[in-house]
């Protein structure tokens, strides 16, 4: 599964404030599907068998 472990975790400022960082991922309607029926968890290993980046592509092709 994808590790969101330190990498995507919240960045400390010098100042003392905590920045958390989200992100956001159009799916398709097969992907939607495909969700609801094995978890969200089988879909993110999807998405990593493809190698799909984590950069927004509207035309990328379903994982599914």
């Amino acid at each position: 599964m994808l590790d969101m472990g330190e990498n995507y975790g919240p960045l400390n400022t010098k100042n003392g404030s905590k920045v958390n960082f989200y992100m956001v991922m159009p799916i398709t309607r097969a992907e939607t599907a495909y969700k609801l029926e094995y978890g969200m968890s089988a879909l993110i290993d999807k998405f990593e068998e493809k190698d799909v980046p984590m950069i927004i592509d509207m035309y990328r092709k379903s994982v599914v």
